[in-house]
């Protein structure tokens, strides 16, 4: 099967990035109106917290499936409106939401969003990368979905002051259909991949992969320290006097610097011949300013940790994802590798904040922060211990 030619995959790189900002956007508008669209219907805090999770737990089981998919067919346009179809669909399913059990329903259709959009999108930037630039795109990548992720919940929360938390859902809807009818400039196939020799081979086999499996380990302790982070903060600094529009003005700042700091972070691990190492840094560096949280007093000693915090953060998803692009690409399995290393962020998301609050409930609010350093520094010396050295594509 031939790959696109250059002109075609400029225009799927271009496409993509207008994609994944509006994937963005329609994410961040629903991110904060959603939970108290869910009390308001009466919905108890553990239901909250399924409703929520469902979205997860579909994304991270649909995700590999369909990376292979693609990496089989390399038709990007189809998977990519059957994401912004299922948006469409859980716009739809909030707006005749009349009971808090029903927002489940919406939560899976995002899901099913997500696990289509998020590995077929990954893969065509990669495909568009120069071999040289690949970790600079996948930057970009992350970049323009930051962006509107920390853009988005201003504007919801606008409309939900305005016209009510119901008006959230018909912008959603025609963002959706924006999606829907840019995915069609599209080309209808990027094939397998500049790279790709050997496009079925099965996700069993990119599981074995001991750089793969490495990169599996380094998420899912990396993203349970960040849910931990993102999950109990604010209970951290409005305990310490803060007001909630600090807390979410400390939070956009910090989600707006990632969005800068991606694409420059990846011009660097480009550049940077062991870029396993990267990886311990981010772990390390987040490990040692979790620690230092609980110690904090004040906006500006929050503001500038955070700060700190969103500089190691620029790093992990640059690399991350460059590794196991490069590794995807000499394999044969680049929508797979991808889509599995999401998978694994998508875990650490789902378990970090539940063990955190167990530990939040046993032993304290300070405790939690010291756990999710804990995180962060076994993920390390097991990467270290179990894989020899660090993660790093042939």
């Amino acid at each position: 099967m031939a790959a696109a030619s250059a002109t075609e995959q400029r225009r799927g790189l271009f496409v993509t990035v207008g994609l994944t900002f509006l994937a963005a956007l329609i994410i961040g508008l629903l991110a904060p109106i959603l939970p108290v669209f869910a009390r308001d219907l009466g919905a108890s805090g553990l239901w909250i917290g399924l409703i929520f999770s469902g979205s997860d737990m579909v994304r991270m089981f649909l995700g590999p499936w369909v990376g292979q998919l693609y990496d089989r067919t390399g038709k990007p346009r189809l998977l990519l409106q059957l994401a912004f179809g299922f948006h469409l669909l859980a716009a739809s399913l909030f707006w005749f939401t009349r009971a808090y059990v029903e927002l489940l329903w919406g939560r899976i259709a995002q899901g099913l969003a997500s696990g289509f959009f998020n590995p077929v999108a990954g893969s065509v930037m990669a495909q568009a990368a120069p071999a040289h630039r690949l970790s600079s795109y996948l930057g970009l990548y992350a970049s323009v979905f930051f962006l509107g992720f920390g853009l988005a919940p201003v504007l919801g929360g606008w409309i939900a002051d305005h016209w009510g938390i119901r008006a959230v859902f018909p912008v959603v809807g025609t963002l959706a259909l924006v999606g829907l009818a840019l995915a069609t400039a599209l080309p209808t196939r990027m094939g397998p991949g500049t790279q790709s020799r050997n496009p079925r081979t099965p996700l069993r086999e990119t599981l074995r992969n001991r750089v793969i499996q490495s990169l599996l380990v380094y998420r899912l302790g990396y993203a349970m320290a960040r849910s931990t982070l993102f999950s109990f903060f604010p209970i951290l600094a409005v305990n310490t006097g803060l007001s909630k529009t600090q807390v979410g003005w400390i939070l956009s700042v910090q989600i707006l610097l990632l969005s800068l700091l991606q694409f420059p972070a990846g011009w660097l691990v480009d550049r940077t011949r062991r870029k396993g190492y990267i990886l311990h840094f981010t772990l390390w560096t987040t490990g040692f300013l979790l620690l230092l949280m609980p110690t904090l007093r004040g906006f500006w000693e929050f503001l500038v940790l955070g700060l700190f915090l969103s500089l190691a953060g620029a790093l992990s998803a640059p690399a991350a994802l460059g590794i196991a692009a490069r590794e995807g690409q000499r394999t044969g399995t680049l929508a797979t590798a991808i889509s599995v290393n999401q998978s694994s962020f998508a875990l650490g998301m789902i378990v970090g904040p539940v063990v955190s609050g167990w530990v939040f409930d046993t032993l304290g609010l300070a405790t939690v922060f010291w756990a999710g350093a804990l995180y962060v520094v076994l993920d390390s010396l097991f990467l270290v211990l179990w894989f020899r050295r660090p993660p790093e594509a042939a």
